[in-house]
């Protein structure tokens, strides 16, 4: 008996103390930062699944869908361009305990986000500032088990056992409740003709502001509100300049970073950082990448290398179109004696689709991340040509 009221008080409290963790964060999800709502211009539609810790649970799996676009607000103004986009992400998390003994313990997280307004304004030639200032999200969470539950320590030497009953009436499922976030994001382009397809950008993005109680039992104290989750974000986007070669191998390549600090009763109780880079391989549709994350536990100060991930990315384009199917595998590498290791956790992968839809009309030529489209030597290479260095 001991073991059920462990997990459904520790195990809950250790994986709803943070949002669920996709390792592909450069893919600029709104999930990270309202404020990259159609950020490559025209329509966008992503969807991935995670599957992880595989040897803990035979089911902990992770999805999002998320869907954005844009409308250009002042397209005969040459001087100041804006647009408005917008999106909606829906995200599940789903757990199942204990199955390996004939138990049935299922969480499940459900959220619904909501981007009504994100301005996206051209400050100058070559810089643009990106602000999401209000968003919503709504949030459900549900727990069902079986009527009764059987674990090891009841099964005596000969076989027999007795089951454990919990009362139904202890635990309540949540209603939706309500959350508000907003994000904001800096980039910049390059000036000069060598530089022509560097980019730069620098986000933050704060969510939970309302800090909403979570609690199976519904108790409004402190220890049961969601942390409020702060994300600091940066990506540099750089090509081979063509001086050094006409056909480099690698035309283009990314340095990510991003951190996360979670903070309840004005303290911060964790961090995560995760940093890394990808390539692109010439004449090909592939991306190549490598990510490593940093968990550190306030509590006990250390700062752990928790995984290292691998990712690959396929490109097909499709007349305007683009589809990017990527993978990636999260290796824990952790040396850690109060961390999980990966006999004991098993291997997480995560899969994902990519849609990028773009009209062809006036209001998808420019944008924070491809300014100019059809004249912007990096979105014709990675968006509409497949990576092809022309002489």
């Amino acid at each position: 008996m001991k073991k059920i009221f462990l997990f459904l008080f520790i195990i809950p409290n250790i994986i709803y103390a943070q949002d669920p963790s996709f390792s592909q964060f450069d893919l600029n999800t709104m999930n990270q930062n309202p404020a990259f709502a159609s950020y490559e211009g025209g329509i966008r539609i992503l969807l991935h699944s995670r599957n992880q810790w595989s040897r803990i649970n035979e089911n902990f799996n992770n999805s999002i869908f998320e869907i954005s676009s844009r409308v250009k607000l002042n397209q005969n103004n040459r001087r100041i361009k804006t647009a408005w986009c917008f999106g909606l992400s829906y995200l599940t998390e789903d757990l199942e305990a204990f199955p390996e003994i004939g138990n049935s313990v299922f969480l499940n997280k459900q959220e619904v986000s909501i981007i009504p307004f994100t301005l996206e304004l051209k400050i100058a030639q070559n810089a643009y500032i990106t602000a999401s200032p209000l968003n919503v999200s709504f949030r459900k969470y549900d727990l069902n088990w079986s009527s009764k539950l059987l674990f090891s320590d009841q099964i005596d030497d000969f076989g027999n056992y007795s089951t454990s009953e919990i009362n139904p009436n202890l635990f309540i499922n949540n209603n939706w409740i309500s959350d508000l976030s907003f994000g904001f994001i800096y980039t910049q382009h390059g000036k000069f003709k060598n530089t022509t397809s560097n980019r730069v950008n620098i986000g933050f993005a704060t969510h939970h502001l309302l800090n909403p109680v979570e609690s199976f039992s519904n108790n409004d104290i402190e220890d049961s509100k969601i942390p409020t989750k702060m994300t600091f974000h940066s990506e540099f986007y750089s090509a081979i300049p063509l001086s050094i070669s006409t056909q480099p191998f690698i035309p283009y390549y990314r340095i990510l970073a991003k951190h996360e600090r979670y903070i309840k009763n004005k303290k911060r109780i964790f961090s995560k950082t995760e940093f890394g880079g990808t390539f692109f391989i010439n004449n090909t549709p592939l991306e190549f990448g490598t990510l490593f994350r940093i968990n550190r536990i306030e509590e006990k100060k250390s700062n752990n290398l928790q995984t290292w991930i691998p990712l690959i990315r396929y490109r097909i384009t499709n007349g305007k179109h683009l589809y990017m199917i990527s993978y990636s595998y999260d290796a824990n590498i952790s040396q850690s004696k109060n961390s999980i290791t990966f006999s004991e956790s098993g291997s997480t992968h995560e899969f994902g689709i990519s849609i990028y839809l773009f009209s062809g009309s006036r209001r998808n030529k420019d944008c924070a991340a491809f300014k100019q489209m059809e004249n912007n030597p990096l979105y014709q290479d990675i968006m509409k040509n497949g990576l092809l260095r022309k002489k």
